[in-house]
């Protein structure tokens, strides 16, 4: 009965091997380095062949874009804090929470639609 159970086991623990090997293989080929928002940037505009007048709108754009995204950053944590705010308050759902809400996503979507629209209204 013993030299039944050891191929078994033998294969068993092959195979879990075998497994484990290949996932650290398949980890270490198929899974990129994990790259900042400044390396993909860097990357992705230096396969562009901009020129300096493109370059320049581009940073412009970009610098803009920076002061914008803070203020609506800012603007959806005050709305988030003022859902919070109205939630504690209200023992169920009021006009307030709605109103919440409503400002809440009207933020979100604020945020999401900037940079879009920033570069469709360069587009002319």
């Amino acid at each position: 009965m013993n030299s039944r159970i050891v191929p078994i086991i033998l294969t068993i623990v092959l195979v879990a091997t075998s497994g484990a090997g290949g996932a650290w293989v398949g980890s270490r080929i198929f899974l990129s380095e994990t790259y900042t928002h400044k390396d993909f940037h860097d990357r992705l505009f230096s396969e562009f062949k901009l020129t300096e007048n493109q370059r320049a709108l581009l940073e412009a754009l970009e610098a803009q874009h920076a002061i914008d995204e803070s203020a609506l950053r800012s603007a959806l944590k005050n709305a988030h804090d003022e859902l919070a705010r109205s939630l504690a308050s209200e023992s169920r759902y009021s006009e307030k929470i709605e109103d919440a809400v409503v400002n809440l996503h009207t933020a979100m979507l604020d945020l999401q639609n900037d940079l879009p629209l920033r570069f469709s209204s360069t587009e002319s």
